[in-house]
């Protein structure tokens, strides 16, 4: 049930991801106008990044789903 949960959750972030731009703001994280969008790993695109590439190496969503980006992470 978890596991259904972060798999839908993981598909959304996918599904809004702009390739030009990364992902908008999540209204609780305070943007000045809508549509705004941040880069940083704590609030921001490198942080999604980094967290869908982690889902995928612990098997969780699948492999290649960033294939294409840029990954941020060193190869394990």
């Amino acid at each position: 049930m978890a596991r259904a949960a972060v798999e839908r959750m993981a598909a959304s972030a996918i599904a809004d991801f702009d390739p030009d731009a990364g992902w908008a703001c999540h209204p609780l994280d305070d943007p000045e106008y809508e549509g705004q969008r941040f880069h940083m790993l704590y609030k921001g695109s490198g942080g999604t990044v980094w967290a869908l590439e982690h889902l995928a190496r612990c098997g969780v969503v699948a492999r290649g789903v960033l294939d294409g980006y840029p990954n941020p992470l060193p190869p394990v």
